[in-house]
């Protein structure tokens, strides 16, 4: 990689870092770690405007419908395409042996589902709610920022060893929201705790997904079952 290429790279990392955080930020707004009126300019307002959005267009409490999209995905890989970035690069591509990696990696969700169906536990209608609002929210969404945008610029400057371990250390941090909320807000350190052991090895988990296929769709397909699972 050439020196210009080195700082394009090392830019576009950069700017994925900033919608990390800024999107992290409304996780702890979500959580309601942060103060209800604490703001950042700009980006405060941008995403209470399409959290309003959301809710009117799919209903009460649906706002992330639209914010996570938008904040996610929409508008960091606008920017990223802007900033030199191909989308090719981003785990767009052809990607390899993605059918294969996709048919070993669901037998055991699929096998649950049924399970579920058969015994009565679940209805198709329910299940498919949940396929959608975990696809709509966080499944796919977070594979692109995290493990599109993330790992790649990681794995283009440090390799695909320390990629694999920075981006699930921060997808973990990140979820620092829900480790507050998952220990009743006992405090920072617990929260970290929680958050890094189940979090980043989940991150881990489809970082090794993601480098073994170079395409999102199978770790997008495995978080979104997982999720729907819980």
């Amino acid at each position: 990689m050439t020196g210009a290429a080195r700082r394009r790279v090392w830019v576009q990392l950069g700017l994925v870092s900033v919608f990390i955080a800024l999107t992290g930020w409304n996780n702890l707004a979500f959580h309601h770690v942060t103060a209800d009126d604490a703001a950042i300019p700009w980006w405060t307002p941008l995403s209470r405007w399409l959290q309003g959005l959301g809710e009117r267009w799919f209903g009460e409490g649906l706002g992330n419908f639209v914010v996570n999209p938008a904040t996610y995905v929409v508008i960091p890989l606008l920017v990223l395409l802007l900033a030199g970035a191909r989308p090719s690069t981003l785990g767009f591509g052809k990607g390899h042996r993605v059918g294969r990696a996709l048919l070993i990696c669901c037998v055991i969700p699929v096998t649950w589902f049924a399970y579920t169906l058969i015994v009565g536990q679940e209805t198709i209608v329910r299940l498919l709610g949940r396929f959608a609002s975990h696809f709509m929210q966080n499944g796919f969404l977070e594979e692109f920022l995290f493990r599109g945008l993330l790992q790649t610029r990681l794995r283009l400057i440090a390799g695909p060893g320390w990629a694999l371990v920075v981006q699930a250390l921060v997808f973990g941090v990140w979820h620092l929201g829900s480790g507050y909320t998952n220990t009743d807000h006992a405090g920072l350190l617990p929260a970290i705790a929680i958050t890094i052991v189940q979090q980043s090895l989940l991150g881990l988990a489809l970082g090794i997904l993601f480098e073994r296929t170079r395409n999102l769709l199978v770790p997008s397909v495995v978080h979104v079952a997982l999720n729907s699972m819980g």
